[in-house]
């Protein structure tokens, strides 16, 4: 039995936070009967611009695949790219947003 010997303090990972988020909006546009309005990006400085005014934004795994082709050639959705491209555009994109979050300054600190 391992369960006793574990450490007391639970790891929380950044992509729970991301999966509760999500949940909340598909609940709130479901109970509303809305439709929350998204668009692609694959790109880090897009999608500090984009996240500012939309609640959700989309990952193609086409787009994905396209931008890490090393040949070149961007062909039809297969899906045959491998498995860890669109999480690693996604990792991507959300360290860019983190990076150019808006951060405390001794101004607005209060």
């Amino acid at each position: 039995m391992l369960a006793p010997h574990r450490a007391p303090i639970s790891v929380q990972y950044r992509s729970r936070f991301a999966a509760e988020r999500w949940k909340n909006v598909v609940s709130e546009h479901f109970e509303k009967g809305t439709a929350s309005v998204t668009y692609g990006c694959t790109d880090p400085a897009a999608i500090a611009h984009m996240s500012q005014h939309l609640e959700t934004v989309y990952v193609s795994g086409w787009q994905a695949a396209s931008l890490a082709a090393t040949d070149g050639v961007v062909g039809p959705d297969f899906a045959d790219y491998p498995l860890n491209t669109v999480p690693t555009l996604v990792s991507r994109l959300a360290r860019a947003q983190e990076f150019h979050a808006p951060t405390p300054t001794r101004a607005t600190a209060g």
